[in-house]
């Protein structure tokens, strides 16, 4: 049996509308367009004449048409609340021209053809409008999917590779006295900042979570949440409602939030797992003194990449945060790699940038496993 699901009124009423206009023979279900830019960052207007419709993308398949209810008559308005909507008067027709400035995806409310006995449409079925040509839906910079008001949406907002953190650990040999070095450098680069929030969106994908996105504006929150906030309950409500505001995420979503947690390094070195001082997000660990023999050779020292956070997944509808798990892993790059046998020279700049991406790669699969909660 499916779940029901309760309808505002005037989505109902734009649902009867559209059914009027759809095939008679055809038993449609209400469901939802997810557009979203192509780009991060885009300002562009997403234009949609009243009355169009979208039809799907798939190749050598039957053609399937949904039927979109926010833009219906331009005599009645729209119904969209909560996003700036300008009616413009073309030759063709009235169009609706949506401003997504500050927002990456939107929701659309469809009616689909469905068969008695199982979804016509497939959840996360690519979609394209029906009014654009070939050439216009190469050069479109939105993406259509379509999803069943059953379908859960996961957001992903990460303040981990915001910055990294470089230490130089260097316990006095002999002694017990620990002169560690910390740095911790901002870092103005999409690659390293979305390193772990891309990461766990593709680990989500193989999963079968199709509906997932990026926040990149982690102020959608209202707030830049740490470990400690995820554990304060009018902390993280009072967010959720910002998140909501700025977002307007459908029913049933959750939203997966990482922070930077502060627990000792952990790194895995030939099958043995190697401690050191504590340390919180994403970053580099050069322990000058561990000694390793590796098919590089026997050195001493080495460059440890690292990743130590707090995954939380919070329910959006409920504004409670269901689970949470502190991971902390990472990987031991040997000195011997460098020409000068230096732990320092142990990776170059790009080894570097894939090395972080390995870490956040094998951190998501992990992470998502002790999490991730079935809607």
């Amino acid at each position: 049996m499916k779940a029901t699901h309760l309808w505002p009124l005037a989505a109902l009423s734009a649902l009867a509308c559209g059914l009027a206009h759809a095939d008679p023979s055809e038993v449609q279900e209400a469901g939802r367009l997810k557009v979203c830019h192509t780009y991060h960052g885009s300002d562009a207007k997403l234009e949609i004449p009243f009355g169009g419709k979208f039809v799907s993308a798939a190749k050598d398949a039957p053609l399937i048409t949904l039927t979109q209810l926010n833009f219906v008559d331009a005599a009645n308005g729209h119904n969209l609340p909560g996003y700036g909507v300008e009616t413009i008067n073309g030759p063709a027709g009235a169009v609706a021209r949506i401003d997504m400035a500050g927002r990456n995806c939107l929701n659309l409310d469809v009616s689909a053809p469905v068969s008695p006995d199982k979804n016509t449409v497939l959840p996360g079925s690519f979609f394209f409008p029906e009014w654009l040509d070939a050439k216009a839906q190469r050069a479109d910079q939105f993406v259509y999917r379509y999803f069943t008001p059953v379908d859960s949406s996961i957001y992903i907002v990460s303040e981990v590779g915001k910055s990294l953190q470089y230490v130089v650990h260097d316990m006095t040999t002999g002694g017990h006295t620990n002169r560690d070095k910390f740095n911790d450098v901002p870092i103005d680069n999409v690659i390293v900042n979305t390193a772990l929030a891309g990461s766990l969106n593709h680990a989500l994908a193989d999963l079968g979570q199709h509906d997932t996105e990026v926040v990149f504006n982690t102020e959608a929150l209202g707030t830049h949440l740490s470990d400690a906030d995820l554990k304060d309950g009018d902390t993280v409500a009072k967010a959720v409602a910002q998140f909501k505001k700025n977002v307007m995420p459908p029913p049933r979503s959750r939203i997966i939030v990482v922070v930077p947690h502060r627990s000792p390094v952990k790194v895995t070195y030939r099958n043995t797992v190697i401690y050191g001082s504590k340390v919180e997000g994403l970053g580099f660990y050069v322990d000058i003194n561990l000694g390793t023999e590796s098919s590089y050779g026997t050195s001493v020292g080495t460059m440890d990449v690292f990743l130590n956070c707090r995954i939380s997944v919070i329910d959006v509808d409920s504004a409670k945060v269901l689970t949470s798990y502190d991971y902390a892993g990472g990987k031991v790059f040997p000195a011997a790699r460098a020409d000068n046998g230096s732990p320092f020279s142990a990776l170059s700049d790009g080894e570097m940038f894939k090395a972080l991406n390995y870490i956040a790669g094998q951190a998501a699969k992990e992470m998502l496993s002790k999490v991730l909660v079935t809607p």
